[in-house]
Parts: structure tokens; C-alpha cells; sequence
């Protein structure tokens, strides 16, 4: 498998968080872009137990992307890129 596509600096984000009250960790934290050389639209999410944490991880995601990373890059474990 390739490596990640990574979107360059400056690619805005779209996130929000959503409530979700049926969950054990009911706010779920998403952000969204358009990968511009494929045009597809990615995303990436991550549920929480507070609506403060959710716009935390928002607001890193945010950072990590206005640096160039990738947001499926930045949330990936150790262990996950291991066994790639």
C-alpha cells in the first residue's frame, strides 16, 4: 500500500462537531477536505466524552494541516504504522 496523500500547506478544513446521545463517548469531533490533485473529498473523525475535547482535536487537526501534515497521518497510532 502507498503512502499516504498528504495535502499541501494551506488546504483549508471543514470540521464540526456533532452530539450523539445513544454513545458511550457521545461527541464526535470531523474534519473534511478536497484532496485538490484528486479532487476527492477525505475526512477524518474521532469521538470524545466532552464537547470541549472534540473542538480540541478540532482545533490540532487544524494546526497539523496549516503545517502540511496530514490529518489521517497525524491521528495514526505507532502500531498502525508498523504493521504497513
Amino acid at each position: 500500500m502507498g503512502q499516504p496523500e498528504v495535502p499541501p500547506v494551506g488546504v483549508p478544513l471543514s470540521a464540526d462537531v456533532e452530539y450523539r446521545a445513544d454513545r458511550r463517548q457521545p461527541y464526535r469531533a470531523r474534519v473534511r477536505w478536497v484532496d485538490p490533485v484528486t479532487k476527492r473529498r477525505r475526512s477524518r473523525s474521532e469521538s470524545f466524552g466532552t464537547s470541549e475535547a472534540a473542538q480540541d482535536w478540532v482545533d490540532a487537526m487544524r494546526r497539523v494541516a496549516r503545517g502540511g501534515v496530514d490529518p489521517v497521518a497525524a491521528t495514526m497510532t505507532w502500531l498502525s504504522t508498523a504493521t504497513r
